[in-house]
């Protein structure tokens, strides 16, 4: 990984944040404005063990979540920064982030489901019919 310089910022699992790699220490999470977030969920879950898969995430004291509206929407909103999101992904190792893909957020103690595909698209979902949806756990940074 020599002369490799990220996009945006990566926290590592020592808490430092970095634009070029580290030697030795796992890269926990991108850094996104006021929000670190974690690679994506090996699956698409249920919201019950989407919610249960991001209580298990661990960093610190940070609670982490699936994402409020306000930060999916301010990344996927901007093509320039995805593409510096999806670019630092592809350099640390984690999954970038899937157009057309449903992901679950939270806003206002509800959940949802939308898909990413160039604008700000919610999708309605019952979650009756248990969907099953991308998780992406996100820290919000203080």
């Amino acid at each position: 990984m020599d002369n490799i310089q990220f996009p945006l910022p990566v926290l590592y699992q020592n808490g430092k944040r970095s634009l070029v790699p580290l030697e030795g220490v796992e890269p926990l999470a991108i850094v996104f404005g006021k929000f670190a977030v974690l690679d994506e969920a090996p699956q698409k879950m249920l919201l019950s063990s989407a919610r249960r898969y991001c209580q298990k995430q661990k960093f610190k004291t940070y609670r982490i979540s699936l994402g409020k509206k306000v930060f999916w929407k301010s990344l996927i909103c901007f093509s320039d920064q995805l593409d510096d999101f999806n670019k630092t992904a592809e350099l640390v190792g984690f999954k970038p982030i899937v157009f057309d893909a449903p992901y679950w957020y939270e806003q206002k103690d509800k959940l949802y489901g939308f898909g990413v595909s160039g604008k700000w698209q919610v999708r309605s979902c019952a979650l009756d019919d248990n969907p099953l949806f991308k998780v992406r756990p996100v820290i919000s940074l203080p």
